[in-house]
């Protein structure tokens, strides 16, 4: 009974340390955005923030064109993953070998699939801008599968480089 509660326990604090990355990762990433637009000479009252569905985004005025309008789209989701890879690399990476536990392990998978979620998103953002936004609010959206497959990536170098059978059990 004890040792449920204690996984229980572990996957809570998961599910808070995922709660608190999203909200940081959307923040990093629309700021990323809202930078470059700035030091392009876009004026901070001519930019809007926006929901599409339950995706929040920024909407620049229609003369924000050209390679600083690019570099701008690429740069939300490329600034937002490459956080999340430095830190799964240079955090998670260092805890879970020196404290092999499942929470450590939880915590890198969560890192992980972020940092590749995000670079994906910058990939895509920066690619095919419009089919992005078009595709933002649908699961099955081929930006969406592209998202899943780069995921998926990341998830399976987590498994590569911390097996769960180096994870030790719980123990009370």
């Amino acid at each position: 009974m004890r040792k449920l509660r204690l996984l229980i326990n572990v996957i809570f604090q998961a599910f808070i340390y995922l709660i608190i990355s999203l909200v940081i990762m959307v923040i990093i990433h629309e700021t990323g955005h809202i930078l470059i637009a700035l030091l392009s000479g876009v004026s901070f009252s001519s930019i809007k923030l926006t929901i599409y569905g339950i995706s929040p985004g920024v909407i620049f005025p229609e003369s924000f064109t050209g390679i600083s309008r690019t570099v701008a789209d690429y740069t939300g989701g490329f600034l937002s993953g490459s956080i999340f890879l430095i830190i799964y690399i240079s955090y998670w990476y260092r805890v879970f070998r020196f404290q092999s536990s499942f929470q450590n392990w939880l915590g890198g998978l969560i890192t992980a699939a972020l940092a590749g979620w995000q670079l994906s998103n910058g990939y895509l953002e920066g690619q095919y801008h419009v089919a992005y936004v078009l595709g933002a609010n649908s699961l099955f959206a081929p930006t969406a599968l592209f998202i899943y497959c780069f995921v998926a990536a990341s998830l399976l170098l987590h498994l590569v480089l911390f097996p769960r059978r180096l994870i030790k059990p719980i123990t009370i």
